[in-house]
């Protein structure tokens, strides 16, 4: 056996391909890695080692040798830690093969990812300190290179005894082994090894999480020790829904809504980030068209949007620019200008391509194999071909990073197309990001059908680990190219080619620039699943086949003709079923028969028939899957309603129908088809011309509801009950127009849900020339209904056709179009900086100094050449309260606000002993400035100033640092006052004093005689 053959992350349960373990339960056991590698090493060592033997008699008695560790040691009482157990042998890695493909997995005697052939019969015995033991027995080891783990929670304090036995068995016995190995009938001796543990009192750290959530700017990459942050971004992997496409289904287990995406996070601020034009926009300048003076620039409403279907992945932005006036392929084949990735924060291009069609979806798979644990670089799919092209209908893959074509796909299962809006119900995301879809097929004849369900894998477009054609381990993905068969395991091909893999075990030249095409449609039979001589593992790109045989015997809907108002009975064989939604792991929510049509809707009148749910099953622990959970009949509503299918809710088993004519919602239970409320009260009148059934998103546990009438309806889609109204209120609720728009209202329809906010729009189908005033984009709360902040724009009417058209949601961001000036807004968290100033020189205690600075808006934005020339000085934060009106001024050409308000700046400072003194908290003007005016404390010495400005809703946070130096200026002592000399003072009095001194001394003298003179 080849070191490559072996798993190098043998303790990880996911690698059981055999036994069909589960990979999520893998995901957090790396701690397994270092030594896997170890033992690894010393396991191909033991097999390069041993020469391969001839078929011999007696048989051998192979040693082993086992071994036993427990980590970490020591361990604190109550926590968990692992023990791990293996032996030097690897199950059949010295026996000799004389197999027709040598290393063919069926056919070779080592254990292998590829067979089932496997050491049995381990065993882990524990000895308390108290002396009680405990014995788990491992009958089977799933893992090839002879290792198992175990999780193990010490409960008493002391020394543990841990003891491995593996008992011995013979190599072939009950087909466990290759039945030409020369080891058939050989003996792996029994082997045993024992360690100790010791469990404390006191517990060890654990280990360590991620650093604390970022408060100050950042951007994607995310640094891998990070991994908490993942909350802070998202994707958005593209709506891709026209015509004859595939798409990106909603997230799995939360709603069928394509609006909402559980993870998705949205900005909480109208903060411009970055504008990009997409085309000349806005008005068109001169008189030269008198007839419609002040017309602007064509927007795209209807059927040529000018920014459709973007994608947003790991903080990149992906769309197709327009070419000209009807240059994009929502309806229509014709050219389209180049495709583009841009940086979400910046706006800055990274690449753009000229030769890659307009972009579908973005697919990100988490790849999580025996060789491969992480996710797979994002790949962009266009879907192309089919109709009057001439070209097969396929997908082509791209590199995300780098736009370079990766191969082709062809043959995917069609999607089953329903009346929910955007929905596709036989699509579904799978957990680790894979396409699932979800085929009928009638395998009998149309007059004895044989109905059958598959789930289609778009992961399985790809060979993982295991070559197919030979049985070896350790294969990088790689893709089988549909025409001759080969495998290709380096994508792309590089420019000096590269060796792929034939069908035959072979090797095959594949020169650069070669053209690779998977075939997406290979079903499941005995050839594509089984083990064989020429496959040791099969190729197949569904997960799972089933029968269902009561689609055999359900009576088929007839159909009406709107042309000559009769009913057709359907075609014998046709699928009876619509699917309505999907959910993996839970159920299909299918439909026998049309829902009703009114007369209104079909002109020349249809008779309403009754109609049938049903939930076929896909939770393996409540039965079969594939078998029926419930089935209700339903009777058409009174009146002659048009009955829309509404959205579904995964988390509070609900689904939804609408009634067009009458605006009203009727709710059932997911579990059992029964109705449990309504139909609901009507809502206002505009909201005819986009029925409840095409306008409803569920998200929260709430049913959102929002049309031409300019109101957000929020009902509880468990009782059915109306909780809150947006637009029907007053100011700061309200979507009255006045005399701004034809209805009187703003027609506002939801454009995304995302992080507990609903982003609602003004757009229609085809908007008036030059567009009325007044149009908005709005964000409210979710649960109460309560504006969070607007901003001036006009969303194309394909923001909300098909989900993410033109107004997405994704890493803190909102991405959409304007059809005011035909640009691409990026609103979000801006950065920001803040400079400060303290006096320069020294200053004596107890004087007034001035701290003054500016906190402004460093946004890629306000370097476009635009604002950066009208505001050269930079441009000023805004609260958020001010922020709606700010942006309006800086990139929309709107009047400056005279009531604005900047940001609070908290100044502190520092003294020279370490001290922290708050100075003050201050508010910056309408240009960025603050300043404060501080007594300085009698404290010398030198003082650091910070300013720091805490951050909004609209702006990250930012701060900025000063030193100022305070002098030691003691209290001067009061000195005598002196009086000011005369000029007698000055000489006469110092003569009197000469002469009384003569005088005295002349006393003096006179005395010295008289007495000399006595004597």
């Amino acid at each position: 056996m080849q070191q490559e053959n072996l798993d190098l992350n043998i303790f990880l349960p996911h690698k059981n391909k055999i036994e069909g373990r589960k990979m999520q339960e893998t995901k957090n056991k790396t701690l397994a890695i270092a030594i896997v590698i170890l033992l690894t090493f010393s396991i191909s060592a033991s097999m390069t080692l041993l020469p391969n033997a001839s078929a011999h008699n007696p048989s051998w008695n192979i040693p082993t040798y086992a071994y036993i560790n427990a980590t970490p040691n020591p361990i604190g009482v109550g926590q968990t830690l692992l023990v791990y157990m293996w032996l030097d042998s690897v199950y059949g890695g010295v026996g000799g093969t004389t197999a027709v493909v040598p290393t063919n997995g069926s056919t070779a005697s080592v254990a292998l990812l590829s067979n089932n052939y496997r050491f049995h019969n381990y065993a882990l015995t524990i000895t308390a300190p108290n002396g009680t033991s405990s014995t788990v027995p491992f009958s089977v080891i799933s893992d090839p290179t002879s290792s198992q783990y175990y999780y193990f929670t010490p409960t008493d304090i002391g020394t543990y005894t841990l003891n491995f036995t593996y008992s011995g068995q013979v190599y072939g016995a009950n087909g466990n082994g290759y039945e030409k190995s020369s080891l058939i009938n050989d003996t792996y001796l029994p082997s045993t090894a024992t360690t100790n543990l010791t469990v404390q009192q006191t517990p060890i750290p654990a280990a360590t999480t991620s650093e604390p959530l970022p408060t100050s700017y950042w951007q994607e990459p995310i640094y891998g020790e990070n991994s908490n942050w993942y909350m802070l971004s998202s994707n958005w992997l593209g709506s891709g829904l026209p015509i004859g496409t595939g798409g990106s289904p909603p997230p799995a287990g939360y709603t069928s809504s394509p609006l909402y995406h559980g993870d998705a996070v949205g900005p909480l601020t109208s903060h411009i980030v970055w504008t990009l034009p997409t085309q000349n926009g806005g008005i068109v300048g001169g008189n030269m068209f008198p007839d419609a003076p002040g017309v602007s620039y064509f927007e795209g409403s209807s059927y040529v949007p000018r920014f459709q279907d973007p994608i947003i992945i790991n903080g990149y932005l992906y769309y197709t620019e327009v070419a000209s006036f009807t240059g994009t392929l929502s309806v229509s084949t014709s050219a389209t200008g180049p495709t583009v990735c841009i940086n979400l924060r910046t706006g800055q291009q990274l690449w753009s391509s000229i030769t890659m069609p307009k972009l579908s979806f973005g697919y990100i798979y988490n790849l999580w194999d025996p060789d491969q644990h992480g996710t797979f670089p994002p790949i962009l799919v266009a879907s192309i071909g089919g109709g009057l092209t001439g070209l097969p209908s396929m997908w082509e893959f791209f590199d995300g990073y780098t736009g370079d074509s990766l191969f082709n796909v062809t043959g995917v299962p069609a999607q089953t197309l329903t009346d929910v809006i955007g929905g596709e119900g036989n699509l579904a995301a799978g957990p680790s990001g894979e396409q699932l879809r979800y085929v009928f097929n009638n395998a009998g004849t149309t007059a004895n059908p044989q109905w059958y369900l598959a789930q289609w894998n778009s992961s399985k477009l790809w060979q993982y680990d295991i070559n197919p054609f030979t049985g070896s381990g350790s294969l990088n993905p790689s893709v089988i190219n549909a025409s001759n068969g080969f495998l290709v395991s380096e994508l792309p091909i590089p420019i000096t080619g590269e060796t792929g893999t034939l069908p035959n075990g072979g090797s095959v030249f594949i020169p650069y620039g070669s053209s690779l095409t998977v075939n997406a449609n290979i079903p499941i039979n005995s050839t594509t699943t089984a083990f064989s001589g020429t496959a040791g593992y099969g190729i197949t790109t569904y997960d799972w086949n089933i029968s269902l045989p009561l689609l055999n015997t359900m009576p088929l809907q007839p159909t009406y003709n709107t042309v000559t108002g009769q009913i057709v009975p359907a075609t014998p064989g046709t699928n009876p079923v619509s699917v309505v939604a999907t959910n993996p792991g839970d159920m299909i929510l299918c439909r026998n028969g049309s829902l009703p049509f009114g007369f209104a809707t079909t002109s020349t009148g249809y008779p309403q028939l009754p109609w049938t749910m049903f939930a076929i099953n896909l939770n393996a622990s409540l039965g079969a899957i594939g078998s029926i959970r419930w089935m209700q009949n339903y009777n058409p509503p009174a009146g002659n309603l048009t009955v829309q299918q509404g959205p579904v809710d995964w988390q509070t088993r609900v689904f939804t129908v609408g009634y067009e004519e009458t605006m009203q919602w009727v709710g059932y239970n997911l579990d059992t088809g029964q109705l449990i409320w309504g139909p609901t009260a009507s809502e206002t009148a505009f909201d005819y011309y986009d029925g409840p059934g095409s306008t409803g998103n569920m998200a929260y546990g709430n049913l959102y509801s929002s049309s031409y009438g300019g109101i957000c309806y929020c009902y509880n889609d468990l009782t059915g009950q109306l909780q809150w109204t947006f637009g029907n209120g007053a100011v700061g609720n309200s979507t009255n127009a006045g005399f701004q728009t034809p209805y009187g209202d703003y027609p506002t329809f939801v454009q995304s849900i995302a992080s507990g906010v609903i982003y609602l729009a003004t757009d229609e189908h085809t908007i008036i020339n030059p567009i009325y005033k007044g149009a908005q984009i709005t964000a409210i709360n979710a649960t109460t209904g309560q504006q969070i902040w607007s901003l001036s724009s006009y969303a194309s009417e394909w923001s909300n056709s098909g989900s993410g058209s033109d107004f997405i949601v994704a890493d803190g961001y909102a991405t959409f179009f304007n059809g005011y000036d035909s640009q691409i807004y990026s609103v979000g968290m801006g950065t920001s900086v803040t400079k400060v100033t303290a006096p320069q020189t020294a200053i004596a205690a107890g004087n007034e100094v001035v701290i003054q600075g500016t906190v402004m808006d460093t946004s890629a934005g306000t370097q476009q050449s635009v604002q950066k020339a009208d505001f050269p000085n930079g441009v000023p934060v805004a609260s958020d309260a001010s922020m709606t009106q700010w942006m309006g001024y800086v990139y929309q050409q709107q009047a400056k606000p005279t009531n604005f308000t900047g940001v609070p700046v908290s100044i502190d400072a520092v003294d020279p002993n370490n001290n922290t003194i708050h100075i003050g908290t201050v508010t910056t003007n309408a240009n960025g400035l603050f300043g404060y005016v501080w007594q300085t404390p009698n404290v010398p010495g030198q003082y650091t100033i910070t300013a720091t400005f805490a951050g909004t809703n609209g702006y990250w946070s930012s701060n900025a640092q000063s030193i100022m130096d305070v002098l030691n200026t003691p209290s001067a002592t009061t000195a005598p006052v002196t009086a000011p000399t005369t000029a007698v003072e000055t000489y006469f009095v110092p003569s009197v004093i000469a002469i009384i001194v003569v005088i005295i001394i002349c006393f003096a003298i006179l005395a010295m005689l008289f007495l000399r003179k006595r004597q």
